[in-house]
């Protein structure tokens, strides 16, 4: 299920930090504010994943 914009940024957040390898698909840094995710949240689709 994709999460909508608002829940976006706090996952996007984390991906950044932890996943070297995909960094280069968003303009901001491992350590910027929350309020920068936010800002990009509605153009970066996340999706939940729930066990069967």
């Amino acid at each position: 299920m994709e999460l909508p914009p608002a829940e976006r940024a706090p996952v996007i957040r984390e991906y950044v930090r932890f996943a070297s390898s995909g960094r280069r698909h968003f303009p901001v840094q491992p350590g910027a504010l929350l309020s920068e995710y936010e800002a990009i949240a509605d153009r970066c689709p996340v999706f939940r994943i729930d066990p069967l």
